[in-house]
C-alpha cells in the first residue's frame, strides 16, 4: 500500500477530460488498496477537505491572471514538504498549471517517487494546419512562445521526475519530452467509464425515446462553451438537405454560450424557413448521456483545441465513429473521420447520413480499438505497475 498525491488543477465536482482522468486513475488505485490524495483548487462552494470514493481530496485556492498564478502558494508547497515523509509517489498532472509551478521551487525536498502527467503540450511549434480562424491565430501566437519559455525555464526541476505519462506515441508532449533529453516516457492512452463498454439495451432506447428524441441524431458532448465551438456544429448542421435527422448538444451548465447557440438557431430557422432538429440538454442525468451515446446516429466534435478527447473514446467504446475537427491525436484513432475545414464537415455529415453502412463498419473499428487498447481497468493497472517499475 502507498501513498500517493495527485496535484490537479481540475477534479470533482468540475466535469471534463482531464478530471475525468485523474477521477478514474485516482479511485481506481484507491480501490487497489492505495491511500491516495488529489490536491486541487480551492472555489467557494467547495469545502477545503472532502472524501469523495475512497479519494481524499484537498484544496488551495488558486487564482490566475494574465498566466500568473497566485493565492495559497505558501500553504501548498508548506502541505508537501511537511508531509513529504510519508508521501510515496507525487503524480503532478500537466507540467504548466499552477500547482506544478509551485511544486518545482521545492522539488529537492520530496524525496519520493515523482510521474508528471502530461495531456498534451504547447510543444513549441504553431501547427498553422490546425489554425481556422484569427483568434486561434493569435492565441497560437501569444502562448506558444510563452510555454516555450516557461518549460525551459523549469526544465531542470522537471528532468528530475522519474518519468512522465503521454497520451499517444509521438504526441505533443511526447515529442517534446524525448527530444529534449526525457528518459522515462511512457504511453497511457485515456479511458472512459466501465459503463460505455457495456452493451446498450432497450432501457437506453426508452431513455432517448423520453428525451422525444425519436430520428437519427449527431451527438456532441462537452461542455459549452467557444473552445468547444458547438457554433460550427450547428451551422454546419444547417447546411444539410436531409431533414429527417437531428443534431444533440449534451452539457454540464447553462452558461451564456447556450443562450447564444439557441439564439443562433432561431436565426438560422427563420433564414432557412424551417424547424430544424436540435436538442440542447444541460446537467442531464449521466446514466442519461450513457444512453443517448449509445443510440446515436455518429459524433460529432468541432472544438478548437483538445488531445485525446473522452467524447471520442466514449463514442468509440459504444461502437459509434466519429466526424471530428483535426485537433490532438484524433487523426490517429481509426473508426473516424478528420475534417480539416467547414466543408469538410458538410461533406462527412452527409456521407455518413447517405451510406449506413460505412457508418457500421467504422463504428465496429472503432469499438474494436477501444476495447483493444482504452480498456479502463488495464490504464489503471499500467499507470500502478509503472509506479512499482521507478
Amino acid at each position: 500500500m502507498l501513498n500517493i498525491v495527485f496535484t490537479a488543477h481540475t477534479y470533482y465536482p468540475n466535469k471534463d477530460g482531464v478530471q475525468m482522468v485523474t477521477q478514474y486513475m485516482a479511485e481506481g488505485l484507491a480501490k487497489l488498496g492505495h491511500n491516495v490524495t488529489v490536491i486541487a483548487p480551492l472555489k467557494k462552494e467547495l469545502k477545503k477537505e472532502e472524501i469523495y470514493n475512497n479519494v481524499q481530496i484537498k484544496r488551495f485556492v488558486v487564482k490566475t491572471k494574465l498566466k500568473h498564478s497566485y493565492g495559497q502558494k505558501k500553504e501548498f508547497q508548506e502541505y508537501l514538504v511537511q508531509h513529504s515523509k510519508q508521501i510515496d509517489v507525487l503524480i503532478t498532472v500537466c507540467s504548466n498549471t499552477a500547482f506544478a509551478a509551485w511544486t518545482y521551487p521545492i522539488i529537492k525536498l520530496l524525496h519520493c517517487k515523482k510521474i508528471m502527467y502530461q495531456h498534451g503540450m504547447y510543444d513549441g511549434h504553431l501547427h498553422l494546419e490546425k489554425i481556422h480562424s484569427f483568434k486561434r491565430l493569435i492565441k497560437q501566437l501569444i502562448l506558444t512562445p510563452y510555454w516555450e519559455i516557461f518549460h525551459k525555464m523549469h526544465w531542470k526541476q522537471i528532468e528530475t521526475y522519474n518519468a512522465c505519462v503521454h497520451l499517444f506515441e509521438n504526441d505533443s508532449s511526447y515529442k517534446y519530452f524525448r527530444k529534449h533529453g526525457f528518459e522515462k516516457n511512457v504511453v497511457i492512452m485515456n479511458s472512459c467509464e466501465l459503463e460505455l463498454f457495456q452493451t446498450k439495451t432497450q432501457e437506453d432506447l426508452k431513455m432517448v425515446g423520453d428525451l422525444e428524441i425519436h430520428e437519427p441524431y449527431f451527438l456532441y458532448v462537452a461542455n459549452y462553451c467557444t473552445g468547444k465551438n458547438q457554433l460550427l456544429a450547428l451551422e454546419e448542421f444547417y447546411q444539410l438537405e436531409e431533414t429527417n435527422v437531428a443534431l444533440v448538444f449534451v452539457g454540464s451548465k447553462d452558461n451564456a454560450y447556450v443562450q447564444e447557440l439557441k439564439e443562433r438557431k432561431k436565426k438560422l430557422d427563420r433564414e432557412n424557413r424551417c424547424n430544424r432538429k436540435v436538442y440542447f440538454f444541460i446537467g442531464i442525468p449521466r446514466r442519461e448521456t450513457v444512453a443517448l451515446i449509445r443510440e446515436c446516429y455518429a459524433c460529432l466534435m468541432t472544438s478548437n483545441n483538445e488531445y485525446l478527447p473522452i467524447t471520442i473514446i466514449e463514442a468509440m467504446a459504444c461502437d459509434k465513429p466519429f466526424i471530428s475537427t483535426n485537433v490532438g491525436v484524433v487523426a490517429k484513432l481509426p473508426g473516424g473521420v478528420i475534417a480539416n475545414d467547414k466543408e469538410d464537415i458538410q461533406y462527412w455529415l452527409k456521407y455518413f447520413l447517405n451510406h449506413e453502412d460505412v457508418v457500421n463498419n467504422l463504428g465496429n473499428i472503432a469499438g474494436e480499438y477501444v476495447r483493444q487498447n482504452m480498456f479502463i481497468d488495464d490504464k489503471i493497472k499500467q499507470l500502478e505497475t509503472l509506479i512499482n517499475e521507478i
